[in-house]
């Protein structure tokens, strides 16, 4: 199974234990991985334990700010250590917004207070 296969595995996972209904929409191309009740999700994932940052497309950052015109929560969810214990960490779209850089991609810097909120599934 590729990376991002055990990423949005243990993301849709977390979505439904937390009791939202998350459901993969990652092939219809809207810019985000899942929709689960009110949040759209983009999903990453990382053999590394602490990323230095994540790049999102031009797609999700058009997925960003169509969620923001429409009152939709937009998330990025980082599954780090994905090969061999995945750890989640979130940002919601006030902390994406705030760090983003662009290059050739967007770039969000992974902080070390971020990787503190990490969630573990049992």
């Amino acid at each position: 199974m590729v990376r991002k296969d055990k990423a949005m595995e243990f993301v849709l996972k977390h979505e439904a234990e937390e009791g939202r209904n998350p459901r993969d929409v990652s092939t219809k191309g809207l810019g985000y991985d899942i929709e689960s009740d009110s949040r759209w999700i983009e999903v990453k994932g990382s053999s590394s334990k602490k990323p230095p940052f994540i790049r999102l497309s031009w797609y999700n950052f058009e997925a960003l700010q169509k969620a923001t015109k429409k009152g939709k929560e937009f998330w990025l969810y980082i599954v780090v250590d994905v090969d061999k214990k995945p750890r989640l960490v979130k940002l919601d779209k006030r902390k994406i917004f705030d760090r983003m850089k662009f290059g050739y991609y967007w770039e969000i810097p992974i902080r070390k207070n971020d990787l503190a909120e990490e969630f573990s599934l049992t």
